[in-house]
C-alpha cells in the first residue's frame, strides 16, 4: 500500500471518529427544560399524561434524561426517592402563562382554591407579585423553602 492510501485511509477513519463524536454528543441529555407534549407526555412519577401545563414540573441530573411531573406533589415525591446529594436542575409552570421558570426564582403558592391534577396544591408564579394578585381572591399562601422540608438546601428552593 502506498503511503498516499494510507494517509486517505486514516484521514478517512479520523473523519469517521469525528462524525461519530458529533452525533453522540449530539444526541446526549440536554440542559434546560424538557419538551411537553399535552395530553400525550406521561408524568415520570405517577404515569398519567399531562393535561394540563400550568401545574407541570420537571427536573434534570446531569447524565440522566430529563423527568417531568403532571403535579409539584409527584416532583417533591420523585425528589424523595432519588436522594440527597445531587446536582439537580429544577423547574416549575408558571400559573399564567405556562412558560418554565427556574424553581429557584419562582414563586410558589400552596393553595385548595385550585384543583391541581395530584391534589398537590402547590402553583408557581414568576415573581411574588403575581402570587400576591392571586392570593387576593384565593385561599392560600406563599410558601418558604419548599425543598428544604424535604431535607435538601433551601438554595434549590423556591421562595
Amino acid at each position: 500500500m502506498t503511503s498516499r492510501a494510507r494517509i486517505r485511509r486514516r484521514a478517512a477513519a479520523t473523519s469517521g471518529i469525528a462524525m461519530f463524536l458529533v452525533l453522540v454528543t449530539a444526541c446526549g441529555p440536554e440542559s434546560g427544560p424538557p419538551e411537553v407534549i399535552v395530553d400525550r407526555t406521561a408524568c415520570d412519577h405517577c404515569t398519567m399524561l399531562v393535561s394540563d401545563l400550568r401545574f407541570g414540573a420537571a427536573y434534570h441530573v446531569p447524565g440522566d434524561v430529563p423527568r417531568v411531573f403532571d403535579d409539584v406533589g409527584c416532583l417533591l415525591e420523585d425528589l424523595n426517592e432519588l436522594g440527597h446529594g445531587e446536582e439537580i436542575e429544577l423547574w416549575v409552570r408558571d400559573f399564567h402563562s405556562e412558560r418554565w421558570l427556574e424553581l429557584a426564582t419562582a414563586t410558589l403558592v400552596r393553595t385548595d382554591s385550585v384543583a391541581t391534577p395530584m391534589a398537590g396544591g402547590i402553583i408557581a408564579f414568576a415573581d411574588e407579585a403575581a402570587a400576591e394578585r392571586f392570593l387576593a381572591g384565593a385561599d392560600g399562601a406563599v410558601m418558604d423553602d419548599l425543598l428544604q422540608r424535604d431535607g435538601r438546601q433551601a438554595s434549590e428552593g423556591g421562595r
